[in-house]
């Protein structure tokens, strides 16, 4: 039922994308993520959301979301997740592998003791948040990376912005793409143009969304429409103030 997504995930595992996620940019587009998912500039690793989400036929029950994750080891990546944490022989992975068999089958969210294991895994073991990370880095970043090389974006703004949608929405969603005129860097467009008309119908799309949660993330885009104004295509002009939240390097 969920083969998909561990393939999916298996492809993005095993491609030759390169994130350099030590350098200084780098850090500062995770920072601006983790504010908007997160609420600070840091990964949260020990934060567990539930979303209602029924990955189960006929379900209706809300699913297990590891809030570092932003999605990815919710439904079906997660026994993904927690299957190669325990393979790792690290220190909680005799713990976690009683509930491998049950994650592709049940919904744990009234489960208090898996709960607790996971936030104690992000407090106590260094492995656990380190591979937490490699999997937002792969999933996410990797695959902005691979988009925007395969469609010739370069400048840092632009990767953010891309990372932002696949982080949203799970890519650059084609509709929009069909309602601003200019052509991708590849296709010959200007990479300035298609990016700041992107991003202003994203905001419309959301600031009229039907659904009144969508309706609040309006001001996601406009940060990055913000950000467009005052030239910060290197990300280099600080403070920057994603959600509010200042980052000053």
């Amino acid at each position: 039922m969920l083969d998909w997504l561990e393939n999916l995930f298996k492809k993005v595992n095993t491609e030759t994308v390169k994130v350099n996620t030590q350098s200084k940019t780098r850090k500062t587009i995770i920072k601006i993520l983790n504010c908007f998912e997160q609420g600070s500039p840091e990964f949260r690793h020990d934060k567990v959301d539930y979303l209602k989400d029924g990955v189960f036929p006929g379900s209706s029950e809300r699913q297990v979301q590891i809030t570092i994750s932003y999605g990815l080891v919710q439904t079906g990546i997660l026994p993904v997740f927690l299957k190669e944490y325990s393979d790792l022989g690290a220190k909680f992975s005799n713990d976690f592998k009683p509930y491998l068999p049950k994650l592709k089958l049940q919904s744990l969210t009234k489960d208090a003791k898996f709960e607790a294991l996971l936030k104690r895994a992000a407090r106590e073991d260094k492995v656990y948040t380190d591979l937490l990370e490699s999997y937002f880095d792969k999933y996410y970043l990797g695959r902005a990376d691979e988009w925007a090389k395969e469609n010739g974006f370069k400048e840092s703004l632009s990767i953010l912005i891309i990372a932002d949608s696949f982080l949203h929405s799970g890519s650059i969603l084609p509709f929009l793409r069909k309602r601003f005129p200019e052509k991708t860097p590849i296709n010959g467009g200007s990479e300035r143009r298609w990016i700041e008309q992107y991003i202003a119908v994203r905001r419309d799309w959301l600031k009229n969304h039907s659904d009144p949660i969508l309706r609040k993330i309006w001001t996601r885009p406009q940060f990055y429409l913000d950000q467009i104004t005052k030239g910060n295509w290197d990300l280099k002009i600080f403070p920057i103030k994603p959600n509010g939240i200042i980052i000053n390097d």
